[in-house]
């Protein structure tokens, strides 16, 4: 379907697209319904049988295509991935075989003896200036002439399969689907397993539906599941502590994302740890909420500035009162998370594009202290280097695996899959 035949369909109202097989349906609920051909040659293992790929060309279209805003519904897929493999993830990660635009640009640029972005004390002919200027511009018609990126990255929840860490809603998923599997996650482009929401929308499976204390609730309201402006300072928002300072009258700035950074470059928060069973009630220090919050702009240091009546503090104490004890404790839940990744493509994939999945699936197991650098090597990935360490460096902190962002409290496997 194309993105002008896409864009007759919003118009006309219908603005979810049900693809079943080959059929596109319109439908009124802004959401793209996927599902699979029950074929072989759709389905593809890869070499270390960690992950598998969905193939099928009219749901990739349907996906890049989409009206603005609409969201994907992947339960059909779901559905196949369980009839056919023997596997028990307790979550699906699906991720498009989509490249980042700006990997993309880096990759093409490489490939033509250039680096993307030019440094202050880069030396050139006017000669190599030139090329460089007519390289550039011819890479970014090409890039201007690919598909939008699709849909943003999120997470959706099937259940919860603890006790206290609050009831935030969840998703209905069929007959098939079994007691322990939480949810799946979508990311839009693969480069966000490794350097993106991978880690932050896993997350939700256990933080952001806390039922209070009513501060801290109306922060998690307010900012859909993230935690505000408060002193959380985790991958699903609030302030990293240390950083919030007065302004005077009333004002304040901190190094803040309310609704979560998108990128694991930071640690997951002693809350978040506690809510996902790799933290005991005693490792959560006092949270300060700011309530009243107006936000007014940022510094030059790209610090928030903002406006609060007054802060609360909220404890872990009263945390545990409005939303129970999590069961099971810190002492017996589990430390080790089985997932499954699917590749969604619109071609089976050669063994060059299953090793990007490997060496992420490799990084994201790795031991904590792992460097993303080290494992996609530049001379077998020209341009994704650069991307990264320009990206890294906005804030001189590297990219971080599960093992890091968890302080080496917990382990991500990827299941290992047979039909």
């Amino acid at each position: 379907m194309s993105a002008n035949t896409a864009g007759q369909l919003s118009r006309a109202g219908l603005n979810l697209i049900c693809l079943i097989g080959t059929c596109v349906v319109g439908c009124e609920n802004n959401t793209i319904s996927l599902c699979f051909v029950d074929n072989d040659d759709d389905v593809q293992i890869s070499p270390s049988g960690r992950a598998v790929s969905f193939m099928n060309s009219k749901s990739y279209e349907a996906i890049l295509s989409a009206p603005t805003g609409a969201r994907l519904a992947l339960e059909c897929v779901v559905d196949e991935f369980l009839l056919r493999f023997d596997s028990r993830p307790e979550a699906i990660v699906f991720t498009l075989d989509f490249e980042d635009r700006f990997v993309t640009m880096a990759r093409l640029m490489a490939e033509r003896g250039f680096e993307l972005w030019l440094s202050d004390g880069t030396e050139m002919s006017e000669e190599e200036f030139l090329r460089y200027g007519v390289a550039y511009q011819e890479v970014l018609r090409i890039v201007d002439g690919l598909p939008d990126p699709p849909a943003l990255a999120f997470n959706a929840r099937f259940r919860r399969l603890e006790r206290g860490i609050g009831t935030s809603s969840v998703k209905g998923c069929s007959w098939l689907c079994p007691e322990y599997l939480r949810g799946y996650v979508f990311l839009p482009t693969k480069e966000q397993l490794v350097a993106g929401r991978f880690l932050h929308e896993f997350a939700h499976f256990w933080g952001g539906g806390l039922a209070g204390p009513p501060a801290l609730k109306a922060q998690l309201d307010r900012y859909k599941g993230h935690w505000g402006f408060s002193s959380v300072g985790g991958l699903l928002g609030g302030w990293y502590p240390g950083s919030l300072a007065p302004r005077g009258e009333g004002l304040f700035h901190a190094d803040v994302k309310p609704a979560g950074r998108g990128v694991n470059r930071s640690a997951y928060a002693p809350l978040e740890l506690y809510l996902m069973g790799l933290a005991g009630p005693d490792e959560v220090p006092p949270i300060q909420v700011a309530v009243g919050v107006e936000r007014l702009g940022e510094t030059e240091q790209g610090l928030d500035v903002f406006a609060a009546e007054r802060f609360e503090t909220v404890t872990i104490a009263e945390i545990i009162e409005a939303n129970g004890e999590r069961v099971p404790s810190f002492a017996d839940a589990p430390k080790e998370y089985h997932v499954a990744l699917v590749v969604l493509t619109d071609h089976r994939l050669s063994d060059s594009e299953w090793d990007f999945y490997e060496r992420a699936m490799d990084f994201l197991e790795g031991p904590e202290h792992e460097q993303l650098l080290d494992v996609f090597l530049p001379e077998q990935y020209p341009g994704q280097h650069e991307v990264w360490e320009a990206f890294s460096g906005l804030s001189e902190a590297p990219y971080l695996n599960f093992a890091g962002t968890t302080g080496d409290r917990g382990k991500l496997r990827f299941e290992a899959t047979r039909e």
